[in-house]
This record gives structure tokens, C-alpha cells and sequence, in this order.
């Protein structure tokens, strides 16, 4: 589906945007320990995946605007035994790139290349734990830059973000394909559990069958699967997914298979016996502030006119269903605290500018949610997006049928 041409598309479309002087360096993620001597699974960085197409730890993509190298990492023996040595065939093969040096290679290149170019660009960060999201960031970035740092080279660094943002927001018709693909995966799972939903009696027996169907697929999970029941779901990211599930409990289920590295994001919630009462009146309301959400997308519509005019909606629901009292918007987010949107591609939170306008070839979310935890439950629906010429076209289509 994607081949060695998508990733030598990229990288041209990538160098174009650079100018004569200057020259760039990507990082590959790093391993990082798990125990013992045992790593974590290995996620490669999207960036250096979308201009290269490889899954190796800790090697390098240089580039000006004429010429691109790969700096791969030096193998232990250990390594090299256990899991085997670098096939640099199979490497250029899926890359396009035939110049393949080893670690001391590529720096004395780093070396020669830094006093022919006035500018450098990396992906910059200046941080290495994350505050907001609570979580160590892969030391990788930070280790290129400290390296960059250390040979001293006559380059003034700029950042990599925008230009490849800008490019990976727009996405090829093979992108749309493999996230196609990852939303069928994520659809047959919820067929799945409407199956089986009445022998459920803990979550952890529901995200076994979700686990199950993307195994099957040669998928795995594109973000941690949130299978939320009763109050669990007033947490819009509940990932502990191991709670009993009570006969009359909504379950909020947000989950995404990912394929060839593309992610799909949906949310469907279930409920085991019909709804009624105020779940069933704030189920409708998500779903039908979900059905206008879709019905506005077009280009030329800006992320800011798309939040501002939901959460308009979900004001107006919130005040129609008595859940708030008076009409002070700050008291929204009590019931509804995210975005009804995000892009989507080689991340479930993928990369783009949100102060710009909807463009073609752009696929997001859309998100409506109610979380009310004075009465123990949550909803949400959530459906992937392609932004067309003209409107947009619907990539999800699970129905939307409770109880």
C-alpha cells in the first residue's frame, strides 16, 4: 500500500521546502528499558517513519537539498545475534535512500557537511519530561541536539515542525486508504462486542475481544483502549479497563486500530438493555450534536468557527436537559472539557495547524461528549473525517443503535 516511492515523494516534497543553504537531520526514536534487558515495544517517531518508511532505533535521515543519507546506529554483538544483523539491502530497498553509513561515518559527514551550509534543521525541543500529559519524553531529539551541539558547527538551527506538519496534514490517497483500513479493523471490533455485549461482566473481558480482532488484522492498538462503564466514563481518558460492568452501566468504548502505522479513533457507547430517562435524552443529544458537527464540515471552515459553534450546541443541550441551571458557559466544561476535533494520520493526535481553515485531503474527528459524574455516566460518539473538494465524506459508519 505504501511503498518506497510514497517515502522518496516525501522526502522531495520535504527538501523543496528547504532552502540552498540549508541542511536538516531527523532522529529515529530510541529504544527505552522496560526491565532488566528488556526495551518497551519500539514505536518509531511518525516524522522520520513518514520520510523514510524504516522502524530502526536511533538512526539518522540527513538531507540538503540535493543529496540524503541514513546514519544507522552501531549494533552490539549481543545484538547482532540475538536479533539480527541490519540487512542494508532490505533497507534501501524500502526506503529509497542508497547511501547508508554507520555511526562514525555519519558524524565525520555531520563534520564536512556543517561548514559547507549556513542553517540546520532538527526537530527542537528543550524539555524532556512532559508536564501536562505527565509522561518522559523519548530522549532521542534531545540526544541529536546535544550531539549537533558538541561538534561546534557554524549552523543556526531552525525547527522542522512546521514544514513537516504542514505536510503530513494533507494526506495522499494511499494515506486515506491505510486509515480506511485501520477504521474497518476498529468497526469489526465493535461488531465484535455488540455480539457479545451481554456476557460481559468486566471490562477487561470486553478489551480482550477488541485485542483479539486487531491481532487478527496484523493491528495493534494506534492509542491505550478506553473501555469505560458506569462511572468510569465520566473520565474522558479512563484507561484501567478493568472494573466490573453492571447490568444497566453505559460503557463508553474509544478505541483505534492502527495500520501500516496509520491510526483510526472511533467511539461508540453501549449499553447492554435499552436506555431511558435522562440517558437516553443525553444520548440523543450527543448523537444529534454529532450529526450537525458533520453536516458544517467543508473547506474554508476554520477549527475555531468548528469548536465555537459545537460548543454553542452542547450549551444549548446542556441547558435544554436541566443539567445546567443557568446559562453561564464557564460551567461547560464540568460536563464536556475536550475538543470536539483533532487530526488524524501517523498519530491519533496527529500533527497540523489548528489556526488555519479546513483543507482538502485533511481527515479528522468528531467528538461530542457528555460527562456527568453527579449522576454516574458518560457518552460519547466519535466518527473519522476526510475533508473532499466540495464537503467532507464520513470514513466510519458503525451505526449508532443503544440498547
Amino acid at each position: 500500500m505504501l511503498n518506497q516511492s510514497f517515502f522518496s515523494e516525501n522526502r522531495s516534497k520535504l527538501r523543496n521546502l528547504l532552502s540552498n543553504d540549508s541542511l536538516m537531520v531527523l532522529t529515529a526514536n530510541a529504544l527505552l528499558q522496560k526491565k532488566s534487558d528488556e526495551a518497551y515495544e519500539f514505536i518509531q517517531d511518525s516524522n522520520f517513519w513518514y520520510l523514510t518508511g524504516l522502524d530502526l532505533p536511533q538512526a539518522w535521515l540527513v538531507m540538503d537539498s540535493q543529496n540524503e543519507w541514513l546514519v544507522l546506529a552501531d549494533h552490539s554483538n549481543y545484538q547482532d545475534i540475538f536479533e539480527g544483523q541490519y540487512n542494508f539491502a532490505q533497507i534501501s530497498q524500502i526506503s529509497g535512500i542508497n547511501h547508508i553509513l554507520n555511526y562514525r561515518q555519519g558524524l565525520e559527514l555531520l563534520k564536512d557537511l556543517g561548514h559547507k551550509f549556513k542553517k540546520i534543521g532538527l526537530i527542537k525541543t528543550n524539555q524532556s519530561y512532559d508536564q501536562q500529559s505527565g509522561f518522559w519524553l523519548n530522549p532521542a531529539s534531545l540526544n541529536l541536539q546535544e550531539i549537533i551541539m558538541s561538534l561546534k558547527l557554524p549552523l543556526t538551527q531552525f525547527n522542522l515542525n512546521e514544514l513537516l506538519s504542514g505536510l503530513r496534514q494533507i494526506k495522499s490517497d494511499e494515506e486515506v486508504l491505510a486509515i480506511q483500513k485501520a477504521i474497518d479493523i476498529t468497526e469489526e471490533a465493535f461488531l465484535r462486542i455488540d455480539h457479545n455485549l451481554q456476557n460481559y461482566k468486566n471490562e477487561n473481558q470486553l478489551q480482550a475481544d477488541i485485542n483479539d480482532v486487531f491481532c487478527r488484522q496484523a493491528s495493534r492498538h494506534a492509542f491505550n483502549p478506553i473501555v469505560a462503564s458506569g462511572r468510569n466514563a465520566v473520565l474522558p481518558h479512563y484507561t484501567v479497563n478493568n472494573q466490573p460492568i453492571k447490568p444497566n452501566d453505559l460503557i463508553v468504548v474509544d478505541i483505534g486500530a492502527e495500520y501500516n502505522h496509520y491510526a483510526a479513533d472511533l467511539s461508540r457507547t453501549f449499553s447492554a438493555v435499552p436506555i431511558k430517562g435522562l440517558k437516553k435524552a443525553v444520548y440523543e443529544s450527543v448523537l444529534e450534536i454529532h450529526d450537525q458537527a458533520i453536516d458544517i464540515l467543508k473547506p474554508g471552515l476554520s477549527y475555531h468557527d468548528l469548536e465555537q459553534r459545537v460548543f454553542n450546541l452542547i450549551f444549548e443541550a446542556l441547558i435544554r436537559l436541566k443539567i445546567l441551571t443557568k446559562r453561564d458557559k464557564s460551567l461547560v466544561k464540568n460536563y464536556y472539557p475536550h475538543a470536539v476535533s483533532h487530526f488524524l494520520g501517523l498519530d491519533v493526535h496527529d500533527v497540523g495547524n489548528y489556526n488555519q481553515t479546513l483543507k482538502p485531503g485533511m481527515i479528522i474527528t468528531i467528538e461530542p461528549g457528555f460527562y456527568l459524574e453527579k449522576n454516574g455516566f458518560g457518552v460519547r460518539i466519535e466518527d473519522d473525517v476526510l475533508i473532499t473538494a466540495n464537503d467532507c465524506r464520513l470514513l466510519s459508519h458503525y451505526p449508532y443503535n443503544l440498547g
